[in-house]
């Protein structure tokens, strides 16, 4: 009857680990569980934010862009009324960032209001120029 003793024992260590097992296997789960909804939540609030954005530089483009036309620089102004009615190609809209650069932020002299609005301006023309180079 000494081999009860170690039966009863080894009957018990297998169930410890066995019972350990489980536990890491459904903690595992659990984690994995509330890793993705976590994962659903920060994509729900990246596509808010992605389209609050969109908002914010449609409105730049609408109503700023109208304020930096000159007479002087037509092909700038054309560009600009392309970017305010959404018809600007990618090529374009290279053009009209040098144009601003050229035209407004080169120039120290100009007031602070208009080198402010070029500076939106010329933000939303590099998020249209990112928008238009990553769709196919």
């Amino acid at each position: 009857m000494t081999w009860v003793p170690w039966v009863l024992s080894g009957i018990g260590v297998f169930l410890s680990l066995i019972s350990l097992l489980r536990t890491f296997l459904v903690a595992g789960r659990d984690q994995s569980t509330k890793f993705h909804d976590d994962i659903g939540h920060v994509q729900e609030r990246l596509s808010l934010v992605e389209m609050k954005m969109g908002v914010f530089w449609r409105l730049v483009e609408e109503n700023l862009s109208g304020m930096l036309k000159k007479p002087t620089h037509l092909e700038m102004d054309t560009l600009l009324d392309r970017l305010k009615t959404h018809t600007i190609t990618l090529e374009e809209c290279h053009i009209l960032r040098q144009w601003l650069q050229q035209v407004y932020l080169n120039d120290k002299a100009l007031h602070a209001q208009e080198r402010i609005i070029a500076i939106l301006v010329m933000a939303a023309v590099e998020a249209r120029i990112h928008e238009k180079e990553q769709s196919p």
